[in-house]
């Protein structure tokens, strides 16, 4: 049987979608089974790959790109705990976020008191649950928590939101 491949919703990249799936499919096959990043970057190193185009090779700017990855990473995990209580069960939330993939992060606690902010926010999460679904739904083993969020968590965030 045929597999055809396509971009999730949002992807930037310029590589067709079919001959990239067809090429990582090839790179598994050719690593015992195993994908990882260092087996896909390997691979794209040579020239004449399909994914070649996709990788930034000039390592002055592909180590400032990871220095990006990395205070991005420090941002999305930083928290402000709110009630400390002495135990694990300490209650925090992030200490920023983003409204857009191409904004800048703003203090939650900011973002939550501005109501069109909040909105926002409160959009974007229902867009990440939607996708979440969207990407387990064929697991039978996440069947229950699914129709949770479809017939609890949705309406909720719905309700919030407007």
């Amino acid at each position: 049987m045929a597999v055809t491949y396509r971009w999730a919703k949002g992807s930037h990249f310029t590589v067709d979608a079919q001959v990239a799936g067809e090429t990582l499919e090839e790179i598994r096959e050719k690593n015992d089974g195993d994908l990882t990043a260092d087996t896909v970057v390997d691979a794209a190193r040579r020239k004449r790959s399909p994914l070649h185009k996709v990788f930034e090779w000039d390592d002055e700017i592909a180590a400032d790109e990871f220095r990006k990855e990395q205070a991005r990473d420090l941002i999305r995990h930083i928290k402000v705990v709110y009630m400390e209580t002495g135990d694990e069960d300490e209650q925090s939330v992030r200490a920023y976020v983003k409204l857009g993939n191409d904004e800048p992060y703003e203090p939650t606690i900011s973002v939550l008191q501005d109501p069109r902010k909040a909105a926002r926010l409160l959009s974007r999460a229902r867009a990440e649950m939607q996708s979440w679904i969207a990407r387990y739904e064929a697991l039978e083993e996440l069947s229950g928590v699914i129709a949770i969020a479809r017939s609890r968590l949705m309406p909720l965030l719905d309700s919030a939101i407007q």
